[in-house]
């Protein structure tokens, strides 16, 4: 009966260590695991900042985007009335070609006219 005692005791004993190990194994993995959700929590964090700014940036391209179309409209209207202005000035200079013209052929004339009185 003693021995019997002896061995329960020596057996229980035993059975605690192995529990106190596992115990603090389970507290080791526990901790383990709260870092580990804590990680998470973190990089969930920075995931959401990068795509707010994500967002940010595509709604500032798609600004500048709008604002490129803008422009290329305005140089496409500016474009239009240069080529008015330059056919304008075409005009213009043709016109001014004729009258110079017109006007050496009545100073041609004229000299035609005053050579001719004098030979007579």
């Amino acid at each position: 009966a003693e021995n019997e005692k002896r061995a329960l005791a020596t057996e229980l004993t035993t059975a605690n260590d192995r529990i106190a190990e596992l115990e603090a194994k389970v507290a080791e993995l526990e901790a383990e695991l709260a870092k580990a959700k804590a990680l998470i929590v973190a990089k969930d964090e920075e995931i959401e900042e990068k795509n707010r700014e994500i967002q940010k940036l595509k709604n500032e391209n798609r600004d500048l985007a709008s604002q490129l179309e803008d422009v290329k409209e305005q140089i496409e209207d500016k474009t239009a009335q240069v080529d008015k202005y330059k056919k304008e000035v075409a005009s213009y200079e043709k016109r001014i070609e004729e009258l110079n013209e017109d006007l050496y052929k009545g100073d041609e004339d004229k000299l035609l006219s005053l050579k001719t009185k004098q030979s007579e």
